[in-house]
């Protein structure tokens, strides 16, 4: 049984590891192909979800509950980073703050500690009792 600071810690390098790819792909999508600073954003969100989910599923959490009951919660969870990782550069571009920099470490910030209490209070939880 894992304690809370193995959880955290657990949680720190995936999301670190996840943080790290985001923010290169992010600036490879904004700054050398030429994306917009929100679909870039959102793109390279996207691609790291799939880290997330699979790190957070078995290392993290360790989880044995079925995909079927965890997976939409984790969409739903994917959709509230989305939403950041989309918002937050758009609200900074339409504060007049267009540094893709900006944005990328605003995402990098925000998202991490929403997602782990979004993982932790209903992705990764037992499924409620009938």
């Amino acid at each position: 049984m894992q304690n809370r600071w193995q959880r955290l810690l657990a949680y720190g390098l995936i999301g670190a590891t996840g943080t790290v790819l985001y923010a290169v792909l992010a600036y490879l999508f904004i700054m050398r192909l030429g994306f917009a600073n929100p679909p870039g954003s959102a793109l390279a969100y996207t691609i790291c979800g799939i880290i997330s989910y699979f790190g957070n599923r078995t290392i993290t959490f360790r989880s044995k509950a079925p995909v079927a009951v965890e997976a939409p919660r984790f969409i739903v969870s994917s959709l509230i980073g989305y939403g950041l990782a989309t918002g937050l550069p758009l609200a900074l571009q339409l504060a007049g703050h267009a540094s893709p920099i900006l944005a990328i470490l605003a995402v990098c910030t925000a998202v991490p500690v929403a997602n782990f209490f979004l993982l932790e209070r209903f992705v990764y939880k037992s499924p409620m009792p009938r």
